[in-house]
Formats: structure tokens, sequence, C-alpha cells
């Protein structure tokens, strides 16, 4: 196969994978699943993700740095996900209010309700990393670099993920619309995949792990 075939699979991967994941294993297992469950599930995401470097390096003849991972610059990673977390905590809480002004429920999943912190953290980890690497990095690196307009291939990242948190509600598309694009807007003016994952994981973290640990 050629590059094009496999970066098409790379694209199907980056869009399908996380679902199609999270509906097997619903529909296997049921909902809310439990602590071997998830770790299963999350695990195999994982593993697509590893699936997806493996096309990039040994098929597309391409370095992580083509997504936006580069190495070191740590500290202005740490310095920008700094700033995409404030403006992230600013994008929830207007999201928040939003649904609140439209009557939508809000924080009623059960999805977490049978799972340790630690397997919470494993989530949000995959989470961090995985929508990172799937929906900014590699969906607006080769969108863009096949139809050379950004803002399309932004929008061809933003829109279907939001839509894929469906199962959170409307007030979930419009949390993951609203923080993706700005996530998504980092990305596109920074470049730096790393920034994104550490700022991801941690507007996650804080209200799914943290502040239950002391609530």
């Amino acid at each position: 196969m050629n590059k094009k075939i496999y970066t098409l699979l790379g694209l199907f991967i980056s869009y399908f994978s996380i679902t199609g994941i999270n509906l097997l294993f619903k529909n296997y297992f049921g909902s809310p699943l439990n602590n071997v469950q998830a770790i299963a599930r999350e695990s195999l995401i994982f593993f697509m993700i590893g699936v997806l470097f493996w096309i990039i390096i040994k098929k597309e003849k391409l370095t992580l740095a083509s997504i936006g991972l580069y190495r070191g610059g740590w500290k202005k990673s740490l310095l920008y996900a700094l700033l995409t977390i404030v403006l992230c905590a600013a994008g929830l809480a207007l999201s928040i209010l939003i649904a609140q002004q439209l009557g939508w429920p809000f924080g009623q999943s059960t999805a977490f309700d049978k799972l340790s912190p630690f397997t919470i953290t494993y989530i949000v980890l995959r989470a961090g990393i995985g929508e990172e690497v799937f929906f900014r990095g590699y969906i607006i690196e080769r969108l863009e670099s096949w139809t050379g307009k950004k803002y399309l291939s932004a929008a061809l990242s933003v829109i279907p993920f939001a839509l894929f948190h469906y199962s959170q509600g409307y007030t979930g598309i419009v949390i993951a619309f609203v923080l993706g694009s700005i996530l998504t807007g980092m990305y596109l003016w920074r470049r730096d995949l790393k920034s994104n994952m550490i700022a991801h994981f941690t507007v996650d973290f804080i209200p799914n792990v943290l502040l239950p640990l002391f609530g």
C-alpha cells in the first residue's frame, strides 16, 4: 500500500477508534464498567495509539514531530499548558452556564461510579494523550497537508470531537466543543502536542480525581 492508503487508515483510527471501542465495551459489558473492564478498554485505546505511531514512523516514513510531538522544549510546553488550562477553565464555566440557562442536566453521569481513583486517573491519562494525538495532532496535520486549509482541517477535528461526546448529552457536546476549540486553537498557534496533552489531562484530572478525593 502507498502512503496515502496508510494515512487514510490513520485518519480512520483517529476518528473512530475511541468511540468504536467505547461502544464495543458498552454493548458487551453494559454500563457502568468495573475497574478491570475499564482498564482493558483504555489499554485497547492505548494500543490503537501505538498502531497510529507505527503507521506514522514505519509507513508514512515521518517522525512524531509531524503531529506536534517534538523532543525537548518542556519548559515552554508547561508554560503554554498552564495558559491552556486557564482558558479551558473559563470555557468550562461558560459551557456550564449555557447548559444551566437552557435547562440541560449536568454532572449526572454514572460512568465512574464503580471505578477506583487509580482507574479514573488511567482513563483521564488516556483521554489527555489519545484525544490529543488523534484529534489535534494527526487529524489536523494530515488534513491540512492534503487540503492546504488550516481552518477547514480544524473544523473537521473539532466538530466530530464534540459530537462523539453524545453519550454525555447536550451539555457534554457543548463542553467538548468549547474545550476542543480552545485546545485546537492552542495547537494551531503553537503546534505543541505535549502542551495540549498536559492541559487536557489536568483539566480532566482535577474535577474527576482530585476534587472527589478531597470532597
